[in-house]
């Protein structure tokens, strides 16, 4: 394989993977930054929605108050008459008075209920209707418990949401506040809250984001729709959190509705709300970007490493300096070809000449050597030939190309031992380029002769 289609195959497989991981990071940070954005939406909404369902709360516990205050209810209380099946102008103007109310505040139903615990009057008039909330058959439902609590002092009472028997087990609350007459307690008035009453709803939807407000058991969904706390398969906390499961977020903000109610809402928000958002043009813009500056510097680096492997880079500056510094070497009487051959030798398990030879010898042979090829810079032609009869030499000897490219430094080691001092800075720079380019030139030749 050309050594330039090797580069190229290099580039463009780093190329692949720079603009995979660019893609990657792009991808998952664009995905924080929607997340990050959602879960302060969905913060605010929540905040929102607390609020609202905490004002709803008064507002019934205060509308309950008001009804209970109301004379027409005590004067039902203290009708002598309580046969349910009569048909008494009281009753009837009560009848017609109490489905007002119900239709004009959205409650499901209205109850009240005597001393003794008798249900005595619902607008929706179900199988609830004469029973007793002390001994009978709703004792434990959400309305006994109810009247269980608000007898006694007069203050406003509530039970969480449950499934009601009587209500076809439709899921009801119930609110209720004590009617005193002459500082007596007489009797309990009652109203019966559904998932469906509009001022459950939990405010701001943002698209495929499911919301649920979580009472005690159950949670309830937009719309009046409701199911188990067990069905969301998942642990509801006691605080705020924030949790990622699957890819899908969960983000629960609980509130306080006072008497020890802790309710909640719980945001869940699928993959989909994400991935929706996601910016693919930014992300391609990434990565054509990287794409471009990968290829950009793989063509500086190939062009650069092809050079190194053609002809011979150096300039004749680079000749003037090399060819100074050798003279005054040469001058100073001082020997380095022992010294090189050792380190070749030992560093690059390279013998530089016969087995028999002195090592003297080899050493002054060396030196002579790199004088003549140094004197020839300027003549490539004949270093050319030179390099050929070297290129059989290494061939017969099996010398591996890639242990020739660490004798430009130590062929500089060894001079610089001798000199005692480094060769100046921009002089070692021309020597390493010359070195360099003339090694490469030599292994190019040496690889012709393997062929």
């Amino acid at each position: 394989m050309h050594p330039d289609t090797k580069y190229w195959l290099y580039a463009i497989i780093l190329t692949i993977i720079v603009a995979v991981v660019v893609a990657e990071v792009s991808y998952l940070n664009d995905q924080k930054i929607i997340e990050e954005s959602v879960i302060e939406n969905l913060r605010l909404n929540h905040k929102l929605s607390a609020s609202s369902v905490s004002e709803m709360f008064d507002v019934l516990n205060e509308e309950v108050k008001l009804l209970a205050g109301i004379d027409r209810i005590k004067n039902y209380l203290n009708h002598t008459q309580l046969n349910i099946n009569s048909s008494t102008d009281l009753e009837i103007d009560f009848e017609q008075w109490a489905r007002s109310c119900v239709k004009h505040f959205g409650f499901y139903d209205f109850f009240i209920i005597n001393a003794k615990g008798v249900v005595i009057y619902t607008v929706a008039k179900e199988k609830d209707l004469g029973t007793n909330l002390v001994n009978g058959p709703y004792k434990s439902s959400g309305l006994g418990k109810l009247f269980s609590q608000a007898k006694g002092p007069e203050e406003s009472a509530f039970v969480d949401f449950s499934e009601y028997e009587p209500s076809k087990s439709t899921l009801s609350a119930f609110f209720g506040f004590p009617v005193f007459v002459n500082g007596k307690f007489t009797g309990l008035l009652a109203i019966q809250v559904i998932p469906s009453f509009k001022e459950l709803n939990i405010g701001v939807h943002i698209n495929d984001i499911e919301d649920y407000l979580v009472s005690t058991n159950y949670v309830l969904q937009h719309e009046g729709s409701y199911k188990s706390l067990d069905s969301l398969k998942t642990t509801i906390p006691e605080r705020e959190a924030v949790v990622k499961r699957n890819d899908t977020l969960f983000l629960f903000t609980p509130f306080d509705l006072g008497n020890d109610l802790n309710w909640g809402i719980l945001s869940v928000a699928p993959p989909v709300v994400f991935s929706r958002n996601i910016s693919w043009n930014k992300i391609w813009f990434h990565v054509i970007l990287s794409i471009l500056l990968s290829l950009l510097v793989s063509v500086f680096i190939i062009d650069r490493l092809s050079k190194m492997g053609k002809g011979y880079n150096y300039t004749e500056s680079d000749i003037i300096l090399v060819q100074n510094t050798w003279h005054q070497f040469i001058q100073s009487e001082q020997s380095f070809g022992t010294d090189f051959y050792y380190r070749v030798r030992n560093k690059m398990n390279i013998k530089l000449g016969r087995e028999d030879s002195e090592v003297k010898e080899l050493g002054e042979n060396i030196e002579s050597q790199a004088s003549e090829i140094v004197n020839l810079l300027n003549d490539k032609f004949e270093i050319q030939k030179k390099f050929s009869l070297w290129a059989a030499k290494c061939f017969e000897l099996n010398v591996p190309a890639s242990k020739l490219l660490k004798m430009p430094d130590l062929f500089i080691e060894s001079v610089e031992d001798e000199m005692g001092k480094e060769i100046h800075f921009r002089a070692k720079m021309a020597w390493q380029k010359i070195l360099k380019s003339l090694i490469y030139q030599f292994i190019g030749l040496l690889k012709e002769k393997s062929k």
